[in-house]
């Protein structure tokens, strides 16, 4: 820590004046101290300590797991549901049964704070997929009410693809048809959508139950105006 601090430069320049024997001024050296605290210094002093201004620097990585130095996967969110005791012990330095720990704990947590969001999350969703959940409803909020958003959304709840049919342009006669020729009679009402969706083989009672989800989340979602009707096709066992 022989070099000049920084902070010199924001002070009057009488106190960059070396004394005699050509040392550096005691300020320098006492400016060096707050420097590494506050801003941080390269250097191996303190045993590496960083300063203030670089830990917050790398607070956002212990929020944003995907870009952390803490974990060494690059998935998105990092899977918690295999840690074992050993790893908690490290961070809370306390014995805990993790089994415990996910069941309850962390499951009263998403529950939280998935009502941040107005996200209901289903019970037999595991913890892994109410993660992602929560994580990846935000984009879709933005999208809401346009087909996009709402094909987003269903697909959280019934995990299969969901395509939304509607009629984007009027009928108009002689723009886009020709009484006698081409005319098209009946079609989709305006302002109707209709919602497709393949779901898997399963009792009548599992069905029904996900067409009332489905419902509800439409209805919910879909602007006030407009009307639709779902089709569920059952897929092949």
């Amino acid at each position: 820590m022989n070099s000049k601090s920084k902070y010199m430069e924001y002070l009057p320049s009488v106190f960059y004046e070396t004394v005699k024997d050509g040392k550096v001024p005691f300020i320098t050296q006492y400016l060096k101290i707050f420097e590494k605290i506050l801003s941080g210094i390269d250097d191996d002093a303190l045993n590496g300590r960083k300063g203030i201004a670089e830990v917050l620097d790398i607070i956002p990585e212990l929020f944003h797991p995907r870009f952390s130095f803490i974990f060494g996967e690059t998935s998105f969110l990092h899977p918690i549901e295999n840690n074992n005791k050993e790893l908690f012990r490290k961070y809370f330095n306390t014995n805990i049964d993790t089994q415990e720990f996910m069941n309850i704990y962390v499951d009263e947590f998403l529950e939280w704070l998935a009502s941040w969001v107005a996200l209901v999350l289903k019970e037999d969703w595991d913890i892994e997929r109410k993660r992602k959940v929560i994580a990846g409803i935000i984009p879709i909020f933005r999208m809401r009410g346009t087909k996009k958003g709402l094909e987003e959304y269903l697909w959280i709840y019934t995990g299969t693809d969901v395509n939304i049919i509607e009629e984007v342009e009027p009928f108009q006669v002689g723009i886009r048809s020709t009484v006698g020729e081409n005319t098209i009679l009946g079609g989709l009402p305006p302002y109707f959508f209709i919602v497709n969706v393949d779901l898997p083989a399963s009792d009548n009672i599992t069905i029904n139950n996900k067409r009332k989800v489905i419902k509800k989340i439409i209805e919910s979602e879909k602007p006030v105006h407009t009307n639709y009707s779902i089709n569920i096709k059952i897929e092949d066992s």
